[in-house]
């Protein structure tokens, strides 16, 4: 439906409604801004080239996507250079190099292929903006772009690294986190009687609206040399994006913003609202975000103070909108005032981007619904509606003697539904401890045990639980919320700025029950090692079983490696063979076999890596015996 209320009667118009809206300035046909003129390069630039793209690196980039992810115009499948990695890699590394340094992409790597995908929980599909474009781009493009966006994220933000509040796109940080840190100091305000003043902002049409110059002078920002800057400039200008309708397309030249679907566009937009970020934390304000969606939170004893802060935060986030061309959604634009007081003398209503904001009682942030008084009771309520919906959906897939079989009724349940209700349960967990929530949810989890037993009516839901094996929902929601609890603890992602009220006494709770909890967990940042100096040389079983009497001969150490659990404890070994060097270590009573062997791995490769040696060595996941 076209903004004027009319709807597009033809196919070319529904294309051309929806390039227009989310390619907003571009020129249509296949004209464009052509070719970016390539640049002369220097030693510095080739310098750069060759130690941001190496033969290993290549390899890795490759490796990184599946083999056969949807392809961009050409149709060609990353599975091809995959397979033929002996004879394509040295030229794919030479093609990349040159590319980097001369600040080049080739015409049929900037020829974009656009699918528009409907968004998610939408209560209709009418208009231009209920549809997402994602740009599927040659797998050539994707490959180099993954090599960049790694280097900046190991080299460039390590040492300038992005807003601790931006919680997108980030190692260790997701949706929890950014919810965790807003509640708790919600909570915080609510228990001292200070009211938390919250804004909750969308960027509209963030990575379709973002220009040119304001990525490339945040990557200056943060000190990207010259040379790459140019060269993801070249990646964005020229580009020529393709969309189909049946048998109709339609094609545009692309004039600004991001790829949605590119492997750099989430950094680049990052780096430019870090900005804003840096700016708003400056001052008195809290602010968060995660990729488009901004939040400021102002607490105070005095409601004027806070309607000025605010006021002051909304006046920052307007001009910042305004000197890149963006704008923000007002109506989206959501103001919460997070107090149990009634009445807010002194406090006056915000006016940004020429809207005055009605306080709300509650808003909808990260899948979340965020009462003013933080009971959860608006938000268990719409998690138990979408679950009963979910649910009479799949009965209706069933019946007492047709249907699915239990098993797939019963796998629904636990993989599909129940997730749904669970989701960032480390924050509104305490909204389930009451009387009435606990009967609210044991509704949901009685209509997936009836259909999955085909149990009579009158029959008691605590023994068809106990039959089919489901714990409550309620201890459901309270097990993922600890489990989140103990996992943000690990990553040190837990903020202690409210420690032993509200949700967060959770983890207080886990810490004191058992001392395992104390222990770290198997989840870790990942840490890509590009330049390895060693090989490993991981053998199968049916290696092992074909050698008779003596292990594969390997050319260089051998070490082995063993982990064990026994009723006393949990043990890892190392032997090495060539050097007659034997390791053990005693792990206590708490780690899994699996840790252990991995444990031995590590130990391997540490005294390997300690005695400086050059040769390759073996790692095997249990000693060999002749």
């Amino acid at each position: 439906m076209a903004p004027t209320g009319e709807g597009t009667q033809t196919k070319g118009e529904t294309l051309d409604l929806l390039l227009a809206t989310h390619f907003p300035n571009s020129v249509v046909g296949e004209g464009g801004a052509g070719p970016t003129a390539a640049h002369h390069a220097t030693c510095v630039d080739w310098r750069v080239a060759a130690g941001i793209i190496t033969h290993h690196r290549v390899e890795w980039a490759l490796d990184s996507s599946a083999p056969y992810k949807s392809p961009g115009m050409v149709g060609i499948f990353l599975a091809l250079p995959q397979e033929g990695r002996e004879i394509l890699l040295p030229h794919l590394v030479r093609i990349f190099r040159a590319c980097l340094a001369i600040g080049y992409v080739p015409v049929s790597w900037r020829q974009v292929k656009v699918v528009f995908i409907p968004k998610p929980s939408k209560s209709s599909y009418c208009g231009p903006r209920d549809f997402r474009p994602i740009s599927l781009t040659s797998f050539l493009l994707k490959t180099m772009e993954r090599l960049v966006d790694r280097f900046l994220r190991d080299e460039i933000l390590v040492l300038r690294p992005l807003h601790l509040n931006q919680h997108a796109y980030q190692a260790g940080k997701s949706v929890e986190t950014a919810l965790h840190q807003l509640v708790v100091r919600a909570e915080k305000a609510l228990d001292q009687q200070d009211i938390a003043l919250g804004i909750f902002l969308d960027t509209e049409g963030a990575f379709d609206n973002t220009s040119y110059d304001s990525m490339c002078s945040a990557l200056t920002r943060h000190g990207v040399d010259h040379t790459i800057t140019r060269w993801i400039r070249a990646t964005l200008e020229g580009q020529l994006a393709t969309a189909a309708l049946g048998d109709v397309s339609r094609s545009v030249a692309v004039s600004r913003g991001c790829p949605q679907g590119g492997v750099l566009s989430p950094l680049l937009w990052c780096l430019v609202v870090n900005e804003l970020l840096v700016r708003l934390n400056e001052g008195s304000v809290y602010a968060q975000g995660y990729a488009d969606d901004i939040c400021l939170l102002a607490v105070g004893k005095f409601p004027s103070i806070i309607s000025g802060l605010i006021q002051w935060a909304l006046h920052t986030v307007e001009l910042w909108h305004g000197g890149l061309g963006l704008s923000v959604n007002p109506n989206k634009t959501r103001l919460v005032a997070f107090t149990r007081k009634r009445k807010l003398m002194g406090f006056f209503e915000p006016h940004p981007f020429g809207k005055t904001l009605q306080c709300s009682m509650s808003v909808k942030y990260l899948g979340v619904i965020l009462d003013s008084c933080l009971t959860w009771k608006e938000h268990v309520d719409a998690k138990v509606k979408k679950a009963q919906n979910l649910m009479w959906v799949c009965r209706r897939a069933c019946g007492v003697t047709w249907g699915l079989r239990p098993r797939a009724v019963h796998w629904l349940y636990v993989a599909i539904i129940r997730p749904s209700v669970t989701f960032a349960s480390l924050v509104w967990w305490p909204g389930c401890q009451t009387a009435s929530a606990k009967r609210k949810l044991s509704r949901v989890q009685r209509l997936a045990c009836l259909g999955i037993t085909a149990a009579m009516r009158t029959t008691a839901t605590n023994a068809v639980e106990a039959l089919i094996c489901l714990p409550p929902l309620d201890l459901v929601v309270q097990s993922e919320a600890r489990s989140a609890a103990h996992r943000l603890w690990s990553l040190g992602c837990w903020s202690y700025l409210h420690p032993n009220r509200g949700h967060s006494n959770i983890l207080i709770q886990l810490q004191q029950s058992d001392p395992i909890f104390n222990m770290g967990v198997n989840v870790m940042r990942p840490v890509y090692n590009s330049e390895p100096q060693n090989r490993v040389i991981m053998l199968m079983r049916e290696d092992w079983t074909k050698a008779t009497s003596a292990p594969p001969a390997v050319k260089g150490l051998a070490w082995y490696t063993d982990g064990s659990k026994m009723r006393e404890g949990t043990g890892a070994g190392v032997y090495g063979q060539s050097v007659g060097q034997r390791l053990s270590f005693s792990l206590g009573r708490n780690a899994t076999v699996f840790q252990a062997e991995i444990y031995a791995i590590l130990a391997c490769a540490h005294e390997v890596q300690s005695q400086n040696r050059l040769e390759r060595y073996v790692s095997a996941p249990t000693v060999w015996r002749p």
